[in-house]
């Protein structure tokens, strides 16, 4: 199995990347800062590094000139995430030739172009790992419907959940997602109900009696630690920032067994 190393000082950006890249078959290890990252780098030698350039303790581009100097480490793929202007991207590129630049904010889609040009270029590979949630039969394939008002977060977390093989459908309003569930039943439903104001709750009146009338599984997604910071109607609440997998179980356990034929 391939190994990535990620390497970055707080938890979310790691994360989001492990939720993509885990289920093409790859391992990835973390380091918190350059430091971690030269010691990681030296002693497992990883096949590609994905360096988040904004790290306080060790400057990325620091971190950067120390791996290719350094013989044991400067052949190694590295795919360097930052927010500087595109200018300086431009400068970046021309000092730094064999290393891939991606502007952020970015995308899932652009992570996977990023490690396709990787790939294009040196013998790294992956193939998808992760078997099919729920039945082989598309009928009974596991859906689940997030709203969110935050088109980021719904673009990652539609990738990452096909790569997992659930159905994915996205709303970024209350009424979106009304349209959706009208035309095909989610197994599981999962609302942002962090957005400010009291009119979030009475918007999604439709959705509780929905869910009641069709026994639709319907949970909050929230940044708030405790249960109580949302309606007693959810079935549950999910913290954020969420691991895809157990979201992915989550919808598991929604997901009715295929009828046996007679």
């Amino acid at each position: 199995m391939k190994e990535i190393l990620i390497v970055d000082e707080g938890e979310a950006f790691p994360a989001a990347i492990d939720t993509v890249l885990t289920p093409l078959g790859l391992n990835c290890r973390f380091a918190a800062n350059g430091y971690e990252c030269v010691r990681e780098v030296e002693q497992n030698h990883p096949d590609l590094i994905l360096l988040n350039d904004t790290m306080n303790d060790l400057a990325g581009l620091n971190t950067l000139a120390l791996l290719r100097q350094n013989l044991a480490t400067d052949t190694i793929p590295i795919i360097a995430f930052s927010g500087e202007s595109a200018e300086q991207l431009k400068e970046a590129d021309r000092l730094w030739g064999d290393i891939m630049f991606v502007s952020k904010p970015f995308t899932a889609q652009d992570l996977a172009t990023a490690l396709e040009r990787v790939c294009n270029h040196s013998d790294l590979a992956f193939e998808p790992s992760t078997p099919s949630v729920g039945s082989t039969n598309p009928g009974w394939q596991a859906r689940i419907l997030v709203v969110d008002s935050d088109p980021g977060l719904l673009e990652w977390v539609e990738t990452a959940m096909s790569q997992r093989q659930v159905l994915t459908y996205c709303a970024a309003t209350p009424e979106q997602a009304q349209e959706l569930i009208e035309e095909d039943l989610p197994h599981v439903v999962l609302v942002d109900v962090d957005v400010p104001g009291v009119e979030t709750f009475e918007r999604l009146d439709w959705l509780k009696e929905r869910g009641e009338r069709a026994g639709l599984a319907i949970y909050a997604m929230t940044g708030f630690p405790s249960r109580n910071a949302v309606p007693t109607w959810f079935a549950g609440s999910v913290r954020k920032p969420f691991n895809i997998d157990e979201v992915v179980e989550l919808v598991k356990s929604h997901v009715p067994h295929e009828p046996v034929p007679a």
